[in-house]
């Protein structure tokens, strides 16, 4: 019998492995990008917009984490605005 992964499909049709939800349990240390991700995951949001700097590294740092989180890289912080 051969075993398979369960997968979500993306807007765009590529598939993505399911992801279980991150559960946060009392005396766990969770950064506040992983809080910020994981909230936006739970709202249904499968998109997200950024031009990575200093403020937002951590995001970039934990979002691989993240797979059902599609990001689109903005060449300018003005542009992305738009």
């Amino acid at each position: 019998m051969t075993q398979t992964t369960p997968t979500t499909t993306h807007p765009n049709g590529a598939h993505a492995p399911a992801v279980e939800p991150v559960v946060i349990h009392e005396g766990d240390t969770v950064s506040g990008a992983e809080i910020l991700l994981e909230c936006l995951r739970r709202e249904g949001v499968d998109t997200i917009f950024g031009y990575p700097g200093g403020a937002n590294l951590w995001i970039y740092r934990h979002l691989p984490k993240f797979t059902d989180l599609h990001h689109v890289l903005a060449r300018h912080e003005q542009g992305a605005t738009h």
